[in-house]
């Protein structure tokens, strides 16, 4: 990975760096050791860690002030909720545009302050629309080299997938070089997540080496385009729970009151477009302290960050539950509460934040492609070549995609056969 120091040289800082296996993310607590009260905060806790989290707090002999989030996560549910219900002082932070619930709310330029140490907020908005880098102080009291806390902006030799909540590979691009690769070379990066065994890598390091970022915007977007990542396995769970849980709820409280009927999650005005994919105040912290910043209340938020002019129609999604008797799809009002939760069940769509149960498929539920296959056999195979041509040529629905497939290799098979049987007589 080349050489270059792992941590910024300061008597004042206190770094961790920490690790949650499941979902690859690294967490990071900073400390300002040489304050009396050794204030504290932690960047992107995962819920499954808080009691390792704490425990450490306590044997340095740390305050514990802050819980920050680079941004909603799809992959895991953030640790904030359970920290702030066993350490009530703690405040929660994130981006004023992700969106979701918390105690403090930060926009580019915001300092957020640990004694006399401060992070500096930068928005870098690509991979989701909330996204923010948390980078050390510059002056002669904060540590050297300076340390950015990226989030999936960057990763080492990568960066966040930018095909939901949000995200935007062009926006990612220039996020990037504009708030990141202007930071000095030295600037030790850290990112949320890491898969092949890195911890740390640097500006420089990433400028010549990061196998997407040093392509052209075009190159890039291509490139982006064409992950054919699979469908994040914990996005139905985590984002939902994210978007309340940096303030009191953790993420069990959060469970038991879905099952209670006593959670909203979705509001179609916030509600981004998501398509199915195939496959990844000083006071308070805050320098010019804004009140605007410090929001204890936001009633309207959405399942996912939102994005402006999302399609007026039904998008095909990933599986969700039916929306409450009464209500006529796809554009009734939604409802207050989702008796059936949040689990995956089969067979439903999302209408601009609603789900509504999918149109039943024609020919008495088979759907036109195998009820071609069927009629085939009795019609000469003709019906299979038909269904091969409009597989060719027509943008077909994915339940109705195996039985066009499958007319298709009858009708390949069917071809071979005439074929071979014209060529020999004796057939």
């Amino acid at each position: 990975m080349g050489s270059y120091t792992t941590l910024s040289q300061s008597p004042k800082l206190l770094f961790r760096q920490l690790f949650e296996k499941e979902s690859s993310t690294y967490t990071y607590l900073l400390a300002d050791a040489s304050h009396p009260e050794k204030p504290a905060l932690l960047v992107d806790p995962v819920d499954k860690m808080v009691d390792r989290d704490l425990s450490l707090v306590k044997d340095l002999g740390l305050k514990l002030i802050y819980a920050i989030n680079t941004h909603v996560h799809a992959d895991h549910v953030t640790g904030t909720g359970l920290i702030k219900s066993k350490v009530p002082d703690v405040k929660s932070i994130i981006s004023k545009a992700s969106n979701a619930k918390a105690d403090i709310f930060v926009e580019p330029g915001d300092k957020i302050y640990f004694g006399n140490l401060f992070l500096e907020v930068r928005a870098t908005p690509g991979h989701t629309l909330g996204c923010v880098t948390y980078v050390t102080g510059d002056g002669p009291s904060q540590p050297l080299p300076r340390m950015a806390f990226t989030g999936d902006a960057i990763l080492i030799r990568g960066c966040g997938r930018t095909d939901f909540q949000g995200g935007s590979s062009l926006q990612l691009y220039k996020s990037v070089h504009s708030q990141i690769f202007t930071l000095p070379k030295d600037t030790l990066l850290y990112p949320a997540h890491d898969y092949k065994g890195f911890t740390v890598s640097t500006v420089g390091e990433e400028i010549l080496y990061n196998p997407r970022l040093t392509k052209d915007e075009e190159t890039f977007k291509s490139i982006m385009e064409n992950l054919n990542l699979a469908y994040p396995k914990m996005i139905d769970i985590a984002v939902p729970a994210n978007m309340v849980c940096f303030k009191n709820t953790g993420a069990p409280d959060f469970l038991k009151k879905k099952e209670e009927d006593r959670v909203v999650i979705r509001n179609p005005k916030k509600f981004c477009k998501f398509e199915r994919m195939s496959e990844e105040g000083k006071d308070r912290g805050i320098a010019g302290g804004d009140p605007h910043h410090q929001q204890e209340q936001q009633p309207d938020y959405g399942t996912f960050q939102g994005v402006a002019n999302y399609p007026q129609q039904p998008v095909i999604g990933f599986p969700q539950p039916a929306p409450p008797p009464g209500a006529s799809a796809p554009y009734a009002p939604p409802s207050q509460y989702y008796p059936h939760g949040y689990q995956t069940v089969p067979g439903y769509a999302i209408a601009e934040g609603r789900p509504v149960r999918e149109h039943r498929l024609p020919c008495c539920g088979l759907g036109v492609g195998w009820f071609l296959f069927i009629i085939g056999f009795f019609l000469a195979a003709i019906p299979w070549y038909v269904a091969a041509f409009v597989l060719l040529c027509a943008r077909i629905d994915y339940r109705e995609k195996p039985g066009y497939i499958a007319c298709t290799v009858a009708a390949i098979l069917a071809t071979i056969a005439v074929i071979l049987g014209a060529t020999h007589d004796d057939w």
